[in-house]
């Protein structure tokens, strides 16, 4: 959204300083055909004279009388022609001023319309304030600040609040731009100042550009923290007179962070203390049996079943961690799809509101923010909806499951680590695409097995995805040209816990709980690999009727 503010800015900017540019050119026109007027009159003036002087004595009152004619007829047609010239420009300079006033009305709507709190400022007197308290070069911005404890609040009176959007009186709970300073006041009273000076520092640095997050409080005392985007767009840069600010409300998901890992440290303790109890009881039941081992042969196998026992329990243990977060992700998921679709709303309205106002407009420029804006619009659409399938937590088992758009949507989730790397070719069959399942373990199983097969890819390479309907059950292979597995290795990929990724990359349990997933379902998983060439996932699903 902010770099498509960006070019329009760019583009109202550039249309004001060439309608600049063409007035001053016809200023200059009308300059030169002034001289050349002069010139003309006082060659004439010359050529009279010569014609006097020869014809002095015969022709001195045919001369005179001449002379004057040409010299009214020359002056008509000057006041004509300037008159004339005069109203095409005056008509030129009128078309211009509306164009203008056009252009800035458009940017002022999109302004005030824009989802997001946008601040446009001006920071030249702050910018002139520091540098008379600048003594000497060693001087830095923290020195400054240091030495002088109201030197944040001057600077802060010194800005001028040009204009603020609805979002961003919405955001501090305000009614106008003038009791944006009232906040800051109460904030330098308070001794709250501090998280303002990386923004001034900006000024200071001379920093043109730059993203940051930050806490702010509205009117209420209420702490907003933000995402900061800032952007010098003056005429003449650096001047900082004329400054955007777009400041995006991240609070709540930050809130939502924070209750995730508190919740993610709760359950690791939990796990761990359970693990702790666990190896404690193996230990005194190891001793128990070392103990017993020679005298009973019964209680010997008993202590193998049950090691056998704790293994399917560790299993088991590290099976519900993963599968807690991956609730814990799909909770997470849900409420940031959510939250997009928020401002996702009020772009696609925004969008056909700015229709229904151009109506059926035919300048190319406009035709084209549209088109783009039309295609972001259904990107994030898209993604939304991918990651609301994602994150379903229904656990019925007959539900109608798409495949072709179960995987479309994988790809959606996978694309920022496909894109300009992976070529990803679909040949699906067009005769049938659905099972009786569960979606969003379907969306697990073919996220799990995707996601295998680009990081197989390290640079560059390709995945097919196919479908094939063989009688009552549809075939999906997914094969990748990336590094293979070893022939030896193929039987333990469904292992828990089993993997050929670095250390960090992966649990081992992804390729585990999708068999499981597809055992669950009545299908089956097939592997096929070669070292340094590739590997094919064969996933069998039967077609059954609800």
């Amino acid at each position: 959204i902010l770099d498509t503010l960006k070019n329009k800015i760019k583009l109202k900017e550039e249309e004001y300083s060439k309608a600049k540019t063409n007035l001053e050119l016809l200023e200059k026109e009308a300059e030169n055909l002034k001289s050349e007027i002069s010139t003309k009159d006082l060659i004439l003036s010359e050529n009279e004279a010569l014609i006097s002087s020869q014809r002095r004595i015969l022709f001195l009152i045919l001369a005179l009388a001449l002379a004057l004619i040409i010299f009214g007829i020359t002056l008509y047609r000057l006041f004509i022609l300037k008159k004339k010239h005069n109203v095409i420009l005056s008509r030129k300079v009128d078309e211009r001023t509306k164009e203008l006033k056009l252009s800035n009305m458009q940017y002022q709507s999109l302004f005030n319309m824009a989802p997001v709190a946008l601040w446009e400022t001006d920071f030249s007197e702050v910018k002139k304030y520091m540098k008379s308290h600048v003594k000497n070069k060693t001087d830095n911005f923290d020195n400054l600040v240091a030495s002088n404890k109201n030197f944040t609040i001057e600077c802060i009176r010194r800005i001028r609040f040009m204009n603020l959007n609805k979002s961003a009186l919405d955001l501090f709970k305000i009614n106008n731009k003038d009791e944006l300073i009232n906040i800051y006041e109460q904030l330098h009273a308070a001794g709250e100042l501090k998280e303002l000076i990386p923004e001034l520092k900006l000024i200071y640095l001379e920093k043109t550009s730059n993203t940051f997050e930050s806490v702010r409080k509205n009117k209420d005392g209420k702490q907003i923290e933000l995402i900061v985007t800032w952007v010098d767009i003056s005429e003449t840069h650096g001047t900082f007179n004329r400054v955007l600010l777009s400041l995006i409300d991240i609070t709540q998901l930050r809130n939502i962070e924070r209750e995730l890992k508190k919740h993610q440290n709760e359950l690791e303790l939990l796990v761990q203390e359970k693990t702790e109890n666990l190896e404690t009881a193996n230990e005194e039941l190891k001793s128990s049996n070392e103990e017993l081992f020679e005298k009973n042969k019964i209680i010997n196998d008993q202590n193998n079943e049950l090691k056998i026992t704790l293994e399917h329990l560790k299993e088991t243990q590290a099976q519900l961690l993963q599968s807690e977060k991956m609730a814990s992700l799909g909770v997470l998921t849900a409420g940031v799809a959510h939250e997009i679709n928020n401002p996702l709303n009020y772009i696609s309205g925004a969008y056909q509101g700015f229709i229904n106002i151009i109506g059926d407009s035919s300048d190319e420029r406009i035709i084209l923010l549209l088109n783009a804006l039309e295609t972001g619009i259904e990107r994030v659409s898209s993604i939304v909806k991918s990651l609301n399938q994602f994150s379903r937590t229904n656990n019925a088992s007959d539900e109608k499951c798409n495949i072709h758009e179960i995987i479309d949507n994988c790809l959606v989730m996978l694309q920022n680590k496909i894109k300009h790397r992976i070529d990803v070719r679909k040949e699906f069959n067009s005769n049938s695409d659905s099972v009786l399942g569960n979606v969003g373990g379907l969306h697990q199983v073919f996220l799990n097995v995707l996601s295998n097969a680009e990081q197989a890819i390290e640079d560059n390479g390709e995945i097919l995805v196919k479908t094939i309907l063989i009688k009552n059950k549809i075939v999906i292979e997914i094969i990748d040209n990336g590094v293979g597995i070893e022939g030896e290795n193929l039987t333990k990929v469904t292992d828990p816990f089993y993997t050929t990724k670095d250390p960090g990359r992966g649990t081992g349990l992804g390729l585990s709980i999708t068999y499981n997933i597809i055992r669950d379902h009545g299908g089956t998983i097939e592997f096929n690999s070669k070292l340094n060439k590739g590997t094919t996932v064969k996933i069998t699903l039967p077609i059954k009727n609800k």
